[in-house]
């Protein structure tokens, strides 16, 4: 059975379709569905030239297309900003510079315009230091993208160690661990010291990123030194690398210009310099604020009262700044003016995307103009290709914008801009533009085309920020998106918002049929019966779920992608949406359903394929019906594992691995898992091969093998920081495993609760069963039988109306001994029956593995019955003959006998001996 897994896979095409399925083998599902298959082919470079021809360069293909490690990375945000000759050399923070890099952090903080970025680009350029620089931008919400770029911007300065790195992740934030284990790889094989410079950090929003670079920095090698340049102070921990002496800091304090440097400054830029006594009150009315400095100085040229001008200045920066912004831009000429607040609308932007948002072909000029007058201008490459303003500079301008013109034109702008970034593959830039412009059906096409790709390079997160701009009158028509947007919601377990998303689409529906023609009427009725079965669906109303299928066969078979199940990231498949949250009932009622008709399993299985198989394998497994489970299984995996099936696939290699372990086959259900891994990876698909090491650490545990887990474990360390997530489930719970094996109750505990919390929130019944039965148990080794009592009971009352078994059977003894205990004390008498029938499943599957004389069992000694096997558990536990005889239901003097017959089988003398050798034959 483990190789035929694997054998199955390999059945053609043409064979998998011939597969009939019998009766039982009809279950009916839904969730999200996304064609992904997209015509586009995304242009890859791997060069990273620098040009020379400077400012009247034209924008080649080149420096459009991204880097090779897949994510959307413009190359003007992974190379380090240019020297400028205006710079001033501030030589006493140079210094503080050269001091900080002997350590893993230095945290460069200040509000907008103290000269952050200048200073460490001045440093690096005068310093001749070997950096990689990543320019983190509005669109770093993704964890995956986060740390592609890291990956792009390394591999960009040492191009050399391509070859060695593979970094196709799987999508967005589900691909983390192996990407973050993969830069760090990366990092550790550097033969220099490098400088990792990260401009903008305040622009990460993202929890998940912030605790990754926890993570990061915690294991970073000597190698390599980070310095993180931010407006405020990272919501990450500091204090441990603050207590190693491995944090160094500058702040505002220390970033203000000081009289000297003012001075500098000044002699730069005015041709009549101010008296000290004006300098000085400059100096104290800005508070050595660069930008304010910068822009005073610009205003003062030509003005003739300049002691009175600066008695002027009052307020907070921030009005200092909009009021200099007013003086300097009102003295600018109407065409350049006009330029700098058109090409304002781009977060960056070239001399040709200017000239297509301003339609004009002077912007090469005009750039040249602004460079020379110290505009706020700044270059992002040496080829002075690409440029951004200052971001204070650019929220005044955007400002004055809006009162220059009317929205319309403002929206018109947008739209150029848009068209210039799809023509040229920048997708996400176009369709950000396109929504700012209002353009909602352009930005639904683009995001619709171009889904797949936009996915695979972690703009998750943004897609659905994307899709709530987009007005649902423009959305419905494409299913795709809309489907995306609500399956998304569904499978991180916020249903509540995909059945009203739902319930406005239907209104939306209902409005756009009064203006249709018949045709297009008739379809949009069958499209609204589909989402109704939806709405049904999420709801948990099998009823109206199936009557409203039945209703629409038709509209089944033309819009089978509403119905189409997609998973993309379960590890079990009936605790998420697909399995309505492990509510066995639900899932057998609507097995019941749709057995009861042809017609109906011949549309079901047109729109399930293999999800329904693995949805009655669960429920089977489950209610310990193992029988039924492998024909279920076997068709499941008859068909081959690629990347567009595997939500199906590995959830069945993993209940496959469940089944042969239940069967006392613990080498089969390692084998299967680790040919599987090895079918995994061809396709490059780190988050599920992740999934199935995690399986194969619990079967590890289960043989007390903890060493494996703790190799697993290390090689994601991001899993201990990250915050606790449905759609990290899986392996939240392996790592908390983990740490109960090795004896670190407290930080399991605390793991799981946050686990919990987050199934609840998620409605995943099944899961708050198996974190119970942890927590019970930990709290048991805790010796806290009151939390230990209070969390079985939540479980059992869980667990008994749905019908559990396996989940307590696959926990081993150690659940065992607690429902024997519970039985000693007072319970209801259904709870009291739901737990002897799962004591009778336990002393079954003794006698089972018994018989069966399974391979982890010595054959040295005789095998021991399952009362005396008790017996020796409760010896290990500490108990007394008495307290014994208590739990177990029998008199001091037979516990006696038992424990004479158990010494005789061991070959041992005493109590202390007996459990000793139990433990290394590795029966308790």
């Amino acid at each position: 059975m483990a190789r035929q897994a694997v054998r199955l896979s390999r059945l053609s095409c043409r064979q998998r379709h011939e597969t009939r399925f019998s009766m039982e083998m009809d279950t009916l599902l839904y969730s999200q569905s996304i064609d992904i298959c997209p015509n586009h082919s995304y242009v890859e470079d791997n060069k990273f030239d620098i040009r020379s021809d400077l400012m009247h360069k034209k924008p080649t293909q080149s420096d459009m297309e991204y880097t090779q490690t897949s994510p959307i990375v413009p190359k003007a945000n992974i190379i380090v900003p240019p020297a400028s000759p205006n710079d001033i050399i501030r030589e006493r923070l140079l210094e503080r510079l050269d001091e900080s890099v002997s350590r893993k952090l230095t945290l460069i903080s200040a509000p907008a315009g103290y000269g952050k970025s200048t200073l460490v680009r001045t440093w690096i350029h005068t310093r001749g230091k070997k950096a990689v620089w990543i320019s983190l931008d509005t669109g770093e919400r993704s964890a995956s993208l986060f740390w592609r770029t890291v990956a792009a911007a390394l591999l960009a300065e040492y191009p050399a160690m391509r070859e060695t790195m593979d970094l196709r992740m799987s999508p967005g934030d589900s691909g983390i661990d192996s990407l973050l284990s993969a830069v760090l790889e990366l990092v550790s094989k550097l033969s220099d010291s490098c400088v990792l410079v990260m401009d903008d950090y305040h622009r990460v929003s993202n929890p998940l990123v912030h605790n990754s670079m926890s993570a990061f920095l915690e294991h970073v090698p000597s190698s390599l030194r980070v310095i993180l340049i931010s407006r405020n102070i990272p919501p990450f921990p500091l204090s441990r690398l603050r207590v190693s002496r491995q944090l160094s800091q500058l702040n505002t304090e220390e970033l203000r210009f000081t009289m000297e440097e003012a001075e500098e400054l000044q002699r730069m830029m005015l041709m009549n310099p101010l008296t000290a006594e004006e300098l000085a009150l400059l100096e104290e009315k800005t508070e050595g604020w660069a930008a304010g400095l910068l822009l005073a100085f610009m205003s003062f040229q030509d003005r003739q009262d300049v002691g009175g001008y600066i008695q002027a200045f009052s307020g907070s920066h921030r009005y200092i700044f909009d009021y200099l912004a007013d003086e300097v831009l009102g003295r600018l000429d109407e065409q350049l003016l006009h330029f700098l607040l058109l090409t304002s609308i781009a977060d960056r932007f070239t001399a040709e995307l200017a000239n297509a948002i301003t339609a004009n072909q002077d912007a090469h000029a005009l750039l040249d103009r602004l460079e020379k007058s110290h505009l706020f201008l700044i270059p992002l490459d040496d080829s002075r290709v690409w440029y951004r303003y200052h971001h204070l500079f650019v929220d005044a301008l955007r400002s004055r914008l809006q009162v220059k013109k009317d929205a319309g034109t403002i929206r018109e702008y947008q739209r150029r801009a848009s068209r210039w970034f799809d023509q040229n593959q920048a997708y996400d830039e176009a369709i950000r533009h396109a929504l700012q412009a209002g353009d909602y059906d352009w930005a639904a096409e683009r995001i619709e085309r171009h889904l797949s790709m936009l996915v695979k390079n972690g703009h998750e997160l943004e897609l659905m920020v994307w899709l709530t701009q987009i007005p649902l009158a423009h959305m419905v028509p494409r299913s795709d998106l809309f489907y995306y947007q609500a399956g998304t919601l569904a499978l991180t377990g916020r249903v509540q918002e995909a059945d009203s998303l739902l319930n406005d689409a239907l209104v939306v529906l209902g409005e756009q049929q009064r203006v249709l023609s018949d045709e297009a009427s008739r379809e949009l009725t069958m499209r609204m019966g589909m989402y109704r079965a939806s709405i049904a669906f999420y709801r948990g109303d099998i009823e109206a779920f199936v009557e409203l299928l039945d209703r629409n066969r038709e509209g089944l078979r033309l819009f089978p992608s509403i119905v189409k199940v997609v998973n993309l990231g379960e590890a079990l498949l009936y605790r998420g949406p697909i399995g309505f949250g492990g509510r066995l009932n639900k899932m057998a009622a609507l097995s019941a359903k749709v057995a009861e008709s042809e017609g109906r399993r011949e549309a079901i299985h047109h729109a399930l394929q293999g999800h329904g198989l693995v949805f009655l394998a669960d429920l089977y497994y489950e209610r310990n019906a193992l029988d039924n489970v492998k024909p279920l299984l076997e068709m499941a995996l008859s068909a081959q594992a690629t990347p567009s099936g595997l939500g199906v696939w590995v959830p069945a290699i993993i209940l496959l691995s469940k089944l042969l372990e239940a069967s006392g086959d613990r080498k089969g259900a390692g084998d299967c898992l680790h040919d599987a891994m090895k079918e995994l990876d061809q396709l490059q698909t780190p988050h599920w091969r992740m999934l199935l090491e995690a399986r194969l650490v619990r079967l590890k545990l289960m043989q007390s093998k903890t060493n494996e887990g703790e190799d697993w474990a290390a090689r994601y360390p991001m899993l201990t920081h990250e915050s606790a997530s449905v759609d990290r489930e899986y392996v939240h719970v392996t790592l908390a495993r983990i740490w109960l094996m090795q004896g670190k109750t407290d930080i399991a505990i605390r793991k799981l609760r946050q686990v919990e919390k987050a199934a609840f929130r998620a409605d995943r019944l099944g899961s708050r069963i198996e974190i119970g039965l942890l927590l019970a148990s930990a709290y048991d080794r805790q010796g806290k039988k009151s939390s230990s009592t209070e969390a079985l009971d939540q479980v059992l009352r869980l667990a008994e109306p749905e019908g559990y078994v396996r989940l307590f059977l696959d926990e081993g003894q150690a659940v065992r001994r607690l429902l024997l205990d519970r039985m000693a004390t007072g319970l209801e008498s259904s709870i009291r029956q739901y737990v002897r029938k799962l004591l009778d499943a336990f002393e079954a599957e003794i006698g089972m593995r018994s018989a069966e004389n399974r391979t982890d069992m010595s054959t040295e000694v005789d095998k021991l019955t399952p009362r005396e096997l008790d017996i020796l558990k409760c010896m290990a536990n500490g108990c007394t003959n008495s307290e014994i005889a208590t739990i177990l239901f029998l008199s001091p003097g037979t516990v006696k006998r038992y424990s004479h017959h158990i010494y005789q089988k061991l070959n041992v003398k005493n109590r202390v001996q007996a459990i000793t050798k139990a433990r290394e034959l590795q029966w308790i």
